[in-house]
């Protein structure tokens, strides 16, 4: 029998795959890869979670797809580098990163 970790595990996979905006990958600060082919969620301009005066950008990630991830790094995503600035949410499960837009350094890497 599956316990409740991996029932949860295949229902966060079959949610991401089916409402994801796109693959991303993940780089540190010193723009070395650190995962490929995420699927990820982005809300642009949404209420900060803490209810301060603000909107910010949030990236959504499946947990389980990376091991580790540099707070100060960023994510590609639709040809778009995205800075990571906070983290808004990690429950284990869903890592949700307020992101800002940033300008692309070079072809290969944010």
């Amino acid at each position: 029998m599956k316990t409740f970790d991996e029932r949860l595990a295949r229902l966060d996979r079959s949610v991401f795959g089916q409402l994801n905006d796109g693959s991303a990958t993940l780089y540190n600060r010193a723009g070395q890869v650190l995962a490929t082919d995420l699927k990820v969620t982005l809300e642009k301009s949404v209420e900060h979670p803490s209810n301060m005066i603000e909107r910010i950008n949030i990236i959504s990630i499946n947990r389980r797809d990376i091991p580790s991830y540099d707070r100060n790094g960023s994510i590609a995503h639709a040809g778009i580098t995205w800075k990571i600035d906070d983290i808004v949410s990690d429950d284990g499960y869903v890592l949700e990163l307020a992101v800002t837009r940033h300008e692309k350094r070079s072809t290969t890497h944010p």
